[in-house]
């Protein structure tokens, strides 16, 4: 009696796993992606961990990259470590086009469509905050200022350039970038 319930009882288990990797196809765990922000004497640096998929960007020496896969979401966690004092302040995501080839400003209109906007969001407390119509997401509201998470969909075969600003009496930028596959 007992291998025979023992057979069955993997069985179930094997027909579990089974649909599980089913669903899994479908519906993928999102990338993690952690991001380390550190400052130099004239900028923000952003440093990815192994997590991050830096390695799979078009360009793997881009500092703070982060690539997406095919079909998958993202989930990019940014903290700023050991900095006393320093607090997020904004976030602008802009579209790589040949307008905008690399670097952002803050001040410049974001070239997102509705659709790419609705793409991105940062969730603070219980609200997700989307991008305005320039790209940028208000970092204020965080709880301790040093850390969130930038969920990307990633429903568009697109590159993006994201500035992030942190304070402490003064300010410093970086903008890396998010190479996203898109979904199908």
């Amino acid at each position: 009696m007992k291998p025979s319930t023992f057979a069955i009882g993997g069985g179930v288990g094997i027909a579990a796993l089974g649909v599980l990797g089913v669903l899994f196809g479908i519906f993928p765990f999102p990338q993690r992606a952690d991001i380390t922000l550190t400052v130099s004497s004239d900028a923000l640096i952003a440093i990815p961990k192994s997590t991050g998929n830096h390695e799979d960007c078009q360009d793997p020496q881009q500092v703070g990259c982060v690539h997406v896969f095919k079909g998958r979401s993202a989930n990019i966690k940014f903290l700023l470590d050991g900095l006393d004092g320093w607090k997020f302040k904004r976030m602008q995501l802009v579209a790589e086009s040949e307008d905008n080839p690399d670097k952002l400003n803050f001040i410049q209109k974001a070239n997102l469509t509705p659709e790419m906007v609705e793409d991105f969001y940062v969730k603070i407390k219980s609200a997700r905050i989307h991008p305005d119509e320039y790209g940028i997401i208000d970092l204020t509201g965080l709880k301790d200022g040093t850390k969130f998470r930038l969920i990307d969909k990633n429903k568009y075969a697109q590159n993006y350039f994201y500035q992030i600003e942190a304070c402490n009496g003064d300010c410093k930028q970086t903008d890396p970038k998010i190479e996203n596959e898109g979904k199908n």
